[in-house]
């Protein structure tokens, strides 16, 4: 293996090992695919759970659970992304 490899296998396994929080690693996204993932989430989850429903029985309020996580998830994405915009915007 070469030892670039090696150091940036090394580095990545440090910052994970170190405990970087989920929302700077949701921060650490880009701004478009930030906000891509987090539209993504909101509007494909609730047909993937009508599907689901459909083939499995599942309780409404499981149903309700799982979708506001889901959706908190998702509004963390394109907050993310609306924070890098904003403070893109104001810098010019």
């Amino acid at each position: 293996m070469n030892n670039n490899k090696l150091i940036k296998i090394t580095l990545v396994f440090q910052r994970t090992w170190r405990g970087d929080s989920m929302l700077d690693k949701i921060k650490a996204l880009p701004e478009k695919v930030a906000f891509s993932i987090g539209l993504t989430l909101l509007l494909f989850s609730g047909i993937l759970l009508f599907l689901f429903s459909v083939l499995f029985p599942i309780s409404i309020w499981t149903t309700i659970i799982i979708q506001g996580i889901v959706w908190l998830f998702a509004f963390l994405f394109i907050q993310s992304a609306a924070e890098k915009r904003h403070s893109r915007s104001n810098k010019i």
